[in-house]
């Protein structure tokens, strides 16, 4: 029997895509086998490069509520969106809590609700 090789964490490396099931009974197991296993570097190293220039589709900026259709179902809204973006300006003009924010803040960038979490935390602890 063939000794496994580990890494420095005692994970299990795999060197081929192939040692990895194909399908996981459920996400513990799945959880459970990643906790156990790690990719080596033999097969990090043989993985061919991702493509460069990439083509990322343009996103249409909305700065205005007016912009922003009333859709009757979530699947129509999250299609809208996907090829617009909500511009900082509006996003920061709306106040939390609003019909109008709850209606945008879904499709808010994740770097735009951070910072409104960061602004929101630096309040709480100038009140004190």
């Amino acid at each position: 029997m063939t000794k496994r090789r580990t890494d420095e964490l005692g994970r299990i490396l795999i060197d081929s895509l192939y040692e990895i099931p194909n399908h996981f009974e459920s996400e513990d197991d799945e959880r459970d086998y990643w906790a156990s296993h790690s990719f080596s570097e033999r097969l990090l190293n043989s993985l061919p490069d991702e493509p460069t220039g990439f083509p990322i589709p343009e996103r249409i900026l909305i700065t205005s509520l007016e912009e922003v259709p009333h859709f009757d179902e979530e699947l129509e809204a999250f299609r809208w969106w996907q090829r617009r973006e909500v511009s900082d300006d509006l996003y920061f003009s709306l106040k939390e809590g609003t019909p109008d924010f709850e209606r945008i803040q879904p499709y808010a960038e994740r770097r735009q609700r951070a910072e409104r979490r960061k602004q929101a935390s630096k309040a709480k602890r100038k009140v004190s």
